[in-house]
């Protein structure tokens, strides 16, 4: 049962119309509930985040035919080549059941069921992140090529999150919009009633070797400055109740916080990890001086030192020796 629903303004009947349409396998589906004000193919992707393990369409080839009282949702099937086969192979049903499985089993080799939503939703994002590459393919646009292949875009990965977290309890949704002026796709993920932003693949841009990077879960609407999406259906997120770092006191106000976090990490993790308020703008010198400063105050030493900054979200990840 899912746990929190997320509340987006769209017509529900509109969406209704798809899920039923593509559930029967129908490659013209009635659209009896449209209104002039929807956008047909927004709604077409909110369906398909409800319903992620159909992947027997093309999410790219479809289209509106306008009828005498009625317009038509046109889809194709998803037809991919077979290289070992040396032919065309056309997705059905039957392979998108076999996908909805294979997210199970996923689930059960990360024993999620005694979890609660936000561990759920945290390892979810370390799987993903951890087995996907950004790569274009065939099956990249779906959920199928983010757990099968183990190669999708952006709107495959978040198809593959809404797959899991639906499959766990969770609520989620694709979101579709802009990301420094280029189509972008992230989640939308609800946890104790509580709706955050989640860009996995923002976090595969960002990984470093095996560091564990959660710059990219739990986010807020104004931690998303080069982001553009419908602010006008999907909710508002402001919450910071299950942020990374603030559950993790790794959330600094000002420099002698992140002097004391250092310290406290240091000689825990061969990696210490914080974030900073805007009032602490990171760069690599700053970073390096407060580590200096803790490693003096907890009489620590280094031989190397290697920072990274996230200036987008003003994290930064330091790996001594």
């Amino acid at each position: 049962m899912v746990s929190n629903m997320l509340k987006l303004k769209i017509n529900e009947n509109l969406i209704n119309d798809i899920q039923v349409g593509l559930l029967e396998g129908k490659d013209t589906i009635k659209l009896k509930n449209k209104s002039y004000a929807d956008d047909i193919m927004l709604t077409y992707k909110i369906c398909l985040s409800r319903n992620p393990e159909i992947i027997n369409v093309d999410y790219g080839k479809i289209g509106v035919i306008s009828g005498v009282g009625n317009d038509y949702l046109k889809t194709n099937p998803k037809v991919v080549w077979d290289g070992v086969k040396g032919r065309n192979y056309i997705f059905t049903f039957e392979d998108s059941i076999r996908l909805g499985k294979y997210a199970e089993k996923i689930l059960n080799e990360l024993l999620l069921s005694k979890k609660d939503d936000m561990k759920k939703a945290v390892a979810i994002y370390d799987y993903l992140t951890k087995t996907v590459t950004y790569a274009e393919t065939g099956n990249a646009h779906d959920a199928w090529g983010a757990l099968i292949d183990k190669k999708a875009v952006c709107e495959g990965i978040s198809y593959a999150f809404c797959l899991l977290a639906k499959k766990c309890g969770l609520n989620s949704t694709v979101v579709s919009g802009m990301l420094k002026g280029q189509p972008h796709a992230w989640n939308m993920v609800s946890v104790d009633g509580f709706p955050y932003h989640v860009d996995i693949t923002s976090n595969l841009d960002s990984k470093n070797n095996n560091a564990s990077n959660y710059d990219y879960i739990f986010l807020k609407d104004s931690d998303l400055k080069e982001y553009e999406w419908n602010r006008n259906v999907y909710p508002v997120c402001n919450s910071q109740h299950h942020n990374y770092f603030i559950m993790s006191h790794s959330y600094a106000t000002n420099e002698t916080e992140a002097i004391n976090i250092i310290s406290r990490q240091l000689n825990k993790h061969r990696i210490v990890y914080f974030r900073c308020s805007n009032d602490v703008i990171l760069n690599e010198v700053l970073v390096q001086g407060l580590f200096i400063r803790a490693c003096e105050k907890t009489n620590s030493s280094f031989s190397s030192l290697t920072i990274l900054i996230n200036q987008k979200l003003n994290t930064a990840q330091i790996f001594y020796k």
